[in-house]
């Protein structure tokens, strides 16, 4: 299983389950991709921390890019909204 991390640590808090199939999982399929990639992370999500973020850009073999948005968290009910108001605003 994939664990939520603080500060370097593992904690016992699981982000991934142990039956959640690995082939479906961005951190096993990133290494293999072969599609441009942009990733988003809000500073503040604890459904996909900014570690996880950075460690699946890492493994990337493609083009991408990966922002992290202040005081975002993971986004919610109107989070493509808000998704969308800032990629507009940036191009």
């Amino acid at each position: 299983p994939v664990l939520m991390k603080t500060q370097n640590k593992k904690e016992s808090n699981l982000i991934v389950p142990d039956d959640y199939p690995k082939e479906l999982q961005p951190i096993y399929l990133s290494p293999n991709w072969n599609k441009s990639t942009f990733l988003i992370v809000g500073e503040k999500d604890d459904r996909t921390p900014i570690w996880m973020s950075e460690k699946i850009y890492s493994l990337l073999p493609v083009e991408k890019e990966l922002w992290i948005v202040e005081g975002a968290e993971h986004g919610g009910q109107k989070g493509p909204l808000r998704d969308f108001d800032i990629f507009h605003k940036r191009f």
